[in-house]
């Protein structure tokens, strides 16, 4: 069954149980995975860059301060000058820091966008009660549900993050699978990780 781009491959009541699986085929797609990369890269940074910008506030007010009080004759400025200056070169730093990692970063989803459009092969997802199912061209991981450390939901896309002696990320869209399956999967996902 075709939906929205994903092609679903089984929604299934599981025989004694009574809850269900849920397993879909999703094909790659350049614009999705760069724009849920760069949602995911700007929730990562954004604490970090807001505690930055609270540096420069700081900073600038001190060495403000600092030629006020050198200018009325008293030593202390240069105290407040130079706390001034270093937290100046803590935010160029910082700010330095920032830049590297989004470069890298970057590079890389472009990296990962030509391998997976030069392979032309769809994602699988497999929703299971007791484990969750990732496949493509060349990845095949099944994680168990007590694996994964959490989830978020960033402008109707969820990152599935795993942080078990190796970090792994999954994420999907309610583009990608629709609005009533990705309701779906956060009801899923909120029983399975809040059970942990």
């Amino acid at each position: 069954m075709m939906m929205n781009g994903v092609v679903l491959w089984q929604i299934g009541l599981r025989i004694g149980k009574n809850k269900l699986d849920m397993r879909f085929e999703i094909p790659f797609t350049d614009k999705i995975y760069r724009e849920q990369s760069e949602l995911y890269f700007n929730s990562v940074w954004k604490k970090f860059l807001n505690e930055n910008k609270k540096v420069l506030y700081i900073a600038i007010p001190m060495i403000i301060m600092g030629i006020a009080t050198i200018y009325g004759k008293n030593s202390i400025g240069y105290l407040f000058i130079i706390m001034g200056l270093f937290l100046l070169y803590l935010f160029y730093k910082n700010r330095k820091k920032h830049i590297e990692n989004k470069k890298k970063y970057f590079e890389n989803v472009e990296k990962n966008i030509l391998e997976y459009s030069l392979n032309n092969k769809s994602s699988n997802l497999e929703f299971h009660q007791n484990y969750f199912h990732y496949l493509d061209f060349k990845l095949d991981l099944k994680v168990k549900w007590n694996s994964f450390t959490k989830f978020s939901i960033i402008d109707k896309n969820l990152f599935l993050e795993l942080n078990d002696n190796l970090y792994c990320l999954f994420f999907v869209g309610e583009e990608e699978v629709g609005e009533e399956n990705f309701a779906w999967i956060i009801h899923f996902l909120e029983e399975k990780i809040k059970s942990k």
